[in-house]
């Protein structure tokens, strides 16, 4: 790990953002990711000091709060936070003119939104991965299936959660990443999620406008999650609402091999920081 002066970030570099000490949401990732350098965020260096991300703005751990999608943010945003950051080192081959010409497709006039989804999907196959040896490998690996379903139909160029974003800018669904990755590692210890803190997700919000094959792939995670690790609910994230607590029926499925591709809407900071070759801490 190194150092780099401010100067030295150049737009579209993949930057790292370590936790905010204040959101309970930033350490629900950290203690479920469990990445080595304590990454709970991830960007895009728009140029300028600023960085390209999505991130739930407002008052937490109250929701629903303002998701309005890709953020532009002065680096000292997160610093006056505590949060440092880090520019990660791509691995060789990278092309950088291509990722460059995705983010100019991403202008700050573009609608977007927060992947409110994405986070409730990746944190629930996390939780049931690092639990597994609490509800059984067949458990785990029916929440993680139905994760990877409901991420690829709500996969969308337009909705994010923050390392997705990178990983949309950087095409790393062509990598791809496979299940293997996201498993979380079991020698570097969380803190224990915030058990006494519910980050409630309104379901107005959620599922306005959506489309009914992405209804019922959520309907059928949170079932699957309900069915077999249900202390999701209790530690992590709480779905409110009658029509999405559905009860639906579950088909029992073969093993889920390590080497299944996952989509980009299951990318965590923990992935893209051991995809690249290294991270610089940015000096200020």
């Amino acid at each position: 790990m190194g150092t780099i002066a401010i100067d030295d970030v150049e737009r579209g570099d993949i930057l790292l953002v370590t936790k905010n000490p204040h959101s309970a949401l930033a350490q629900m990732i950290v203690d479920l990711d469990r990445s080595p350098g304590g990454f709970s965020h991830s960007g895009i260096a728009g140029g300028k000091n600023t960085i390209i991300s999505a991130f739930p703005t407002g008052i937490e751990p109250a929701w629903p709060v303002a998701v309005t999608g890709l953020t532009y943010e002065p680096f000292s945003h997160f610093w006056s936070k505590g949060q440092e950051i880090y520019r990660l080192v791509p691995p060789p081959g990278v092309d950088r003119d291509a990722a460059l010409t995705r983010l100019d497709s991403y202008p700050e006039s573009r609608k977007t939104r927060f992947g409110v989804a994405s986070i409730v999907l990746v944190a629930a196959a996390l939780h049931a991965m690092r639990d597994e040896y609490k509800i059984g490998e067949a458990g785990a690996d029916a929440v993680v299936r139905s994760a990877i379903r409901a991420g690829q139909v709500w996969s969308s160029d337009d909705e994010f959660f923050c390392a997705e974003f990178s990983a949309v800018i950087y095409d790393l669904d062509s990598r791809p990443f496979t299940v293997a990755d996201l498993r979380p590692p079991l020698d570097i210890d969380g803190e224990g999620i915030v058990t006494d803190i519910v980050i409630k997700i309104g379901l107005e919000l959620l599922l306005a406008e959506r489309t009914p094959e992405q209804k019922e792939t959520l309907r059928h995670f949170v079932a699957t999650v309900r069915e077999n690790d249900p202390r999701f609910f209790e530690d992590g994230i709480d779905v409110l609402g009658k029509e999405i607590l559905s009860v639906v029926g579950l088909a029992k499925a073969a093993d889920l091999p390590d080497d299944t591709p996952v989509p980009s809407t299951l990318i965590t900071p923990r992935m893209l920081e051991a995809w690249g070759e290294g991270t610089e801490w940015i000096r200020h």
